[in-house]
């Protein structure tokens, strides 16, 4: 049929539909599909496939590729070796009104047989697609008009079809049945294992919720009870005892681990909960308890009902705050003393953050007995009033006695009244106690000049050494280097002074003595320290003799340029002028800093702090931001125009920044096994904390 006989033919179809005559639109399209090139030739007039299930494969595959390969290669009954396929614009474009013409009719069989016939010869154009997808859809098959739309989509994308208004309304079509069809439920589709995975990493209360997804889900989770391996509990609502006693159905007390957290005052653990949930989680190995009322398990200890075989204990009193008083964290020996001792032979890791002194936690054996398999031990006890040397020397010879295999300790809160003891030297069994301890961690403080002869230090076997400290406030004990002072003098002991292991140094609130280079000197030899971090005395205008940096920098010339040091603190480092503003010196002392930096050829994260104004801080920063291998820099308060320009810089370089320093530690306990890799500087109060990536 000639081109202007044909756009006649399908104008006046469109006129009489317009119009209200659906018979005589149907006539002119009918007349334009017919006189197609493709209808005439020497096998006579072009049939229809009868072999295609378009269905079954919109169901098949979901994807879609299996409904265009159906169109393509699919056929049985000899059309396809017949009849090419056909794309003139003008013979989709008749089927295509054909096909609305029949919808509007109400004749749906011929409007998708039309479809599919339309899709059948022309699988590369979208309208068949479009049309026999609305066509299953009117015949409400949902899942099948899905399958269709989706390999129309596939193939607007493989041919070219990208912006098409044809394409637009595939998607607009799809949609409303995407959310729908589009979804897979995980316990179908993926391994067993994965979901369990999947799930454990979830909190106990979102696993509650999932209980009510289908009852698939109820099944599997109450059925699982690996995934309810570790427990956390954590509202102002604990959950009923029916709940719990579900738990122990599906757990048969099997529960790996348990964290209770309850803040608020009125605590809704009582007795019968307490009971039901030790029922659930008889076989339990880690415990941490969170609790404004801490004395709550305490009801079901005293019949004898207690956790044993723990791993490892968290124990954690929570302070009662009132409007007009503080009232401290009680210390809890009723709830302490029962899990310590039914866990005494497989204790690992305990964690205690009580208001007690140390001393009369010692004191008491019933309460805090010998830990044979204690690892790592953490003591954050409040104490009241200032502890002195003899009676802390008597409490960690206890301490030791006790936890005979211990290798990392923390006491952060322990405050330090010094006396110097008679003879000024230390035990003789100074280097024999605690002969595992590798991680050290302490908040010494003391106010009146103390000795350090009398505390107990191990020295062979150390890796991480660290301290609390403000380093605006009182100063740091530095135990190791008056240590090394005495057995310098101690020829016999020589060999103990060295660190070979010591992988971390990081006293931010003492000054580096000269006692400690030869302690240090071994393990920068054989490359294990790696974090390095000391107090530079800022100048005082009010002293003659303050420290400078320049100073500094010539008792630490013999360790630059170590190759093992990867992270660096600086801490009150001031590199202004004692009296008046010489910026001539300023600039000379920054550039030896910078020199010093830089000739640590693997550093890559540097802490700097310091007691100048906000402009000589940044004058310091900023060749420090422009170091090669730098990657992250933490540094003191700043704002307005010079915070601006240092985010600028950093954000240029690609330097992790970090404003409000606050100087914390690495998570406890360290992975000694990649303790080089630990984060070392994290935030105590992220918001604080600023950073540029």
């Amino acid at each position: 049929m000639p081109a202007p006989v044909t756009d006649a033919s399908i104008s006046e179809g469109r006129a009489a539909y317009n119009g209200g005559l659906y018979k005589l639109a149907l006539e002119h399209f009918t007349l334009v599909a017919n006189g197609c090139p493709c209808n005439r030739g020497p096998n006579g007039r072009r049939g229809r496939c009868t072999c295609k299930d378009f269905a079954a494969a919109a169901l098949d595959s979901r994807d879609g590729d299996r409904v265009f390969h159906e169109a393509m290669h699919t056929c049985s009954c000899g059309v396809a070796q017949k009849f090419r396929k056909c794309h003139e614009p003008e013979h989709i474009q008749a089927l295509d009104y054909r096909i609305h013409v029949f919808e509007k009719m109400g004749r749906l069989e011929n409007a998708q047989r039309d479809a599919e016939w339309l899709l059948d010869i022309a699988p590369r154009a979208l309208e068949g697609y479009l049309r026999l997808g609305k066509a299953y859809r009117l015949a409400k098959k949902p899942e099948v008009a899905y399958g269709i739309w989706t390999a129309g989509i596939r193939v607007g994308s493989k041919e070219g079809h990208g912006g098409s208004a044809k394409l637009h309304q595939l998607h607009q079509a799809r949609q409303s049945l995407h959310m729908r069809f589009a979804r897979k439920d995980p316990l179908q589709e993926l391994p067993i294992e994965l979901a369990e995975n999947i799930f454990t990493s979830l909190e106990t209360r979102q696993i509650a919720k999932c209980l009510g997804v289908s009852k698939r889900w109820n099944s599997f989770l109450k059925r699982n009870a690996r995934v309810w391996s570790n427990l956390l509990l954590v509202d102002e609502r604990m959950p009923s005892i029916p709940w719990f006693k579900e738990l122990r159905t599906t757990t048969q007390g099997n529960v790996e681990s348990l964290t209770v957290c309850e803040r608020w005052a009125k605590s809704s653990m009582h007795h019968k909960r307490w009971l039901a949930l030790y029922v659930a989680t008889r076989r339990l190995r880690h415990l941490t308890l969170e609790l404004n009322d801490i004395e709550g398990p305490a009801t079901i200890f005293k019949d004898g009902t207690v956790w044993s075989g723990l791993k490892s204990l968290r124990l954690t009193a929570i302070p009662q705050h009132h409007a007009l008083r503080y009232d401290p964290a009680p210390f809890a020996p009723g709830v302490l003393g029962p899990l310590l001792n039914h866990s005494k032979d497989t204790m690992e890791d305990l964690v205690l953050a009580t208001t007690t002194k140390l001393s009369s936690l010692m004191n008491a054996p019933q309460i805090f007995p010998s830990l044979s398999q204690l690892r790592t031990l953490y003591l954050g006890l409040e104490e009241t009033d200032a502890i002195s040397g003899p009676r802390l020397v008597r409490s960690l010879r206890t301490l030791a006695q006790r936890t005979p295999l211990l290798e990392q300790l923390c006491l952060p809160e322990l405050m330090f009244r010094g006396t110097d003891s008679e003879t000024g030297k230390p035990p003789d069994d100074v280097l024999g106690l605690w002969p595992r301890l590798k991680v050290m961690r302490f908040g010494l403080h003391n106010r009146w000049l103390p000795s350090a002869s009398e505390l107990v230090v191990p020295l062979a076997g150390i890796r991480c050494y660290e301290s609390y400290s403000d380093e605006r406030g009182s100063r740091t004990y530095h135990m190791l280097s008056n240590y090394c002072r005495y057995i310098q003098d101690n020829q016999k002991d020589a060999e103990g002074l060295q660190y070979p292991t010591l992988e971390r140094y990081w006293l931010p609130g003492t000054e580096l003595g000269s006692y400690m280079k030869p302690c240090l000197a071994q393990s920068l030899a054989k490359g294990e320290l790696s974090a390095f971090g000391t107090k530079v005395e800022s100048a005082d205008c009010r002293y003659e003799d303050g420290k400078r940096v320049d100073d500094f920098l010539q008792e630490v010339a013999w360790m630059a340029g170590e190759p093992s040091i990867t992270t660096l603190g600086l801490f009150s480092l001031a590199v202004s002028g004692n009296r008046g503003s010489d910026w001539g010196l300023t600039q000379a002392r920054v550039e030896a800093v910078v020199k010093f930096l830089r000739s640590f050829p693997n550093l890559d994260t540097v802490a700097v702090s310091t007691d100048d104004d906000m402009e000589t801080m940044c004058v310091l920063l900023k060749p420090i931001l422009g170091l090669e291998n730098i990657k992250t820099v933490i540094s003191g308060p700043c704002a307005g125009a010079w915070r601006d320009s240092l985010i600028e810089l950093a954000a240029r370089n690609k330097v992790t920044l970090g404003f409000g320093i606050q100087v914390a530690h690495a998570t406890w306990p360290l992975d000694l096994s990649r303790l080089k890799e630990s984060p070392y500087l994290i935030s105590r109060k992220a918001r604080r904390f600023y950073y540029v990536k």
